[in-house]
């Protein structure tokens, strides 16, 4: 051990190589470097927890041949040796490979020098022209120049890592491929392989779950007060890049420029008589998730939503603070529990606040098998329902498939004036779960799985509608909710060939969002209004609460630490993780 101690260092490059993983796994040797990035996890106040610290060869010791890679980190899990950046150490431990990240594990560390002039950073720029060249920056000290946008955060309070982006020419972020190009087609493939050149993931500097306190991406604590939202950019990101958990990410070591260019909205206004909404509530339920597999209309499904008593509580203060923001005279609602009860519980509460009963709910009832469904509440002081319910199922046809697709609800309205029109309500099969059990698999075209069987369901929907199945005798029929689809996918294109205009598109043009995943937004609540409907359209908007907030301010206690659950607000913002859609109109 003496003699390999004394040996003659192994070159950083040659420990990565050039290929993904280190040829030498396995193999003991001996490392020198200049310490560029401290993480250690050893109580003093570096950068953040990852149990080890990153080193570089110095400057002046590079070989002159482009492209090697001179960055490497070193597991320092005992960490004896409090490091600092600017530090020259000797390093000697074995080479491994974790999470597609190489390292040395350290068996002994040596303080050389201290002080050291540190290398300049590599330049990043995107779009990269391959991910291949982050291979060979991996451990390295990078400088982000530009601009970049904070494009998602689904990640940030489990692991404190948020999507940063450099959105295409015209947009101020990035946007799900199928939100703007048909699927399959050469532009969607082209925009799908632009995101993955010009994004990367912040991280936080540590493997802790459920950071506490939690890192703003700017530095310093993430407080109610100096918090972020997606849209908000980021400039001169430096920090040390590293290849973990299936994605490139950068460790900051320095402070961030942050410009907050996403403010919080105030409630929405929009022209028109009467204004109707839709709103994903994110699974309110009544029956707790503690109760374990008995909801559903036939029990032995898990119940969803709330943990427990207390997270109920600060959902419902939330759901309610945003619902009555909304200012709605009919409320058309999705992921509500499949049962009375929650759909009851929302209108009292929206009574309570309004200090009179105004509030009424169009009384279905358990609506199909699974454990959510859809619900329509509205002001009895605006308008009336006009006849009876009606509800959109199998039995109609065989392939709107509702144990996939949750049954549509209809209902009819007359103003006092006499005017009448038809709100339907529908929720369809998420992308999240597959489908091929029926034949419906993921066809790769960038419209995710089930895609067969939302637009099956939109097929029968129209034909459905067409057969005026509330009995009004009148064309006016606005489709309202969460049609797990964007805009350019086929459940759109079918409706609108049947004759329902997207009124997001037509009013507020092709970047409308009201769902952020994986760092991309796009539309997945709609409303959309029937031919004679469309011209009696003033207004709409969506009300951006929440895709844009980070999951840690929700409602949600679990896995939270302590001072993670103080980061509440009985305020509209994240009360749920769908933004509410609303469209004003004036009924002729």
């Amino acid at each position: 051990m003496a003699g390999a101690w004394a040996a003659p260092a192994t070159r950083i490059a040659s420990v990565q190589g050039s290929a993904a993983e280190s040829t030498l796994q396995g193999q003991q040797v001996v490392v020198e470097g200049v310490v560029t990035g401290d993480f250690q996890s050893n109580g003093q106040p570096d950068r953040g927890d990852l149990r080890g610290f990153f080193i570089e060869t110095a400057a002046a010791e590079r070989l002159p041949q482009a492209g090697l890679n001179e960055g490497l980190f070193i597991f320092d899990n005992r960490g004896t040796v409090d490091v600092r950046v600017g530090d020259r150490v000797r390093v000697q431990g074995t080479v491994a490979e974790y999470s597609g990240m190489t390292q040395v594990s350290a068996a002994r560390v040596s303080m050389l020098a201290r002080d050291q002039v540190l290398p300049a950073p590599r330049r990043l720029q995107f779009p990269l022209q391959s991910t291949a060249d982050l291979e060979a920056l991996e451990g390295m000290r990078v400088h982000l120049p530009q601009p970049l946008v904070i494009a998602g955060h689904a990640n940030y309070d489990r692991y404190g890592e948020i999507w940063l982006a450099l959105p295409g020419q015209g947009e101020t972020r990035p946007h799900v491929p199928t939100q703007l190009a048909a699927p399959g087609s050469e532009e969607q493939a082209s925009r799908r392989d632009r995101l993955k050149l010009s994004r990367i993931l912040l991280d936080d500097g540590s493997h802790r779950q459920n950071p506490d306190p939690p890192r703003h991406p700017e530095g310093g604590e993430f407080t109610l007060e100096h918090r972020f939202r997606v849209g908000d950019t980021l400039t001169g990101v430096t920090g040390v890049l590293v290849e973990a958990f299936g994605h490139y990410r950068i460790h900051p070591t320095a402070t961030i420029e942050y410009t907050p260019r996403n403010p919080r909205p105030s409630p929405p206004r929009v022209a028109g008589e009467l204004r109707v909404a839709t709103f994903n509530v994110l699974n309110y339920f009544t029956t707790l998730r503690e109760a374990g597999r008995v909801c559903g209309s036939r029990g032995g499904r898990d119940c969803r939503g709330a943990a427990d008593h207390p997270e109920w509580e600060r959902q419902r203060a939330k759901l309610l603070t945003a619902l009555h923001g909304v200012d709605a005279d009919i409320l058309g609602l999705v992921e509500l529990e499949n049962n009375r009860a929650a759909l009851a519980d929302l209108v009292a509460g929206l009574n309570a606040r309004e200090g009179r009963e105004v509030w009424t709910a169009v009384a279905t009832g358990v609506m199909g098998s699974d454990a959510i469904r859809v619900g329509l509440i509205y002001r009895r002081d605006r308008l009336s329902p006009l006849g009876g319910h009606a509800i959109l199922d199998n039995g109609f046809d065989p392939d709107f498939r509702d144990r996939y697709n949750r049954p549509v609800l209809a209902q009819s309205f007359e103003t006092p004036a006499g005017a009448r029109f038809t709100a339907a309500v529908l929720h369809l099969k998420s992308k999240g779960s597959d489908c091929d059990a029926i034949g419906d698999p993921d066809r790769g075209d960038g419209q995710a799985n089930c895609n067969g069987t939302r637009s099956a369901a939109a097929g029968v929907l129209l034909r459905w509608l067409a057969s005026d199945p509330t009995g009004s005798g009148d064309p006016d029929v606005l489709v309202l909710g969460d049609l797990n689809a964007y805009a350019r996918e086929d459940p759109l294109q079918i409706l609108a060939e049947g004759g329902y205009h997207n009124l997001l598109a037509t009013h507020l043009g092709d970047l409308a969002y009201t769902y952020v995943h994986d760092g991309q937004a796009g539309t997945l609540d709609y409303a959309l209004a029937s031919e004679s409907l469309a011209p009696q359209v003033r207004g709409v908007a969506v009300w951006h609460i929440n895709a844009d907030e980070p999951d840690l301010v929700d409602y949600r206690l679990r896995y939270k630490r302590r001072a993670q659950a103080a980061l509440y607000a009985e305020d509209a913002f994240r009360s749920s993780d769908h933004d509410p859609v609303v469209v004003g109109l004036d009924l002729q």
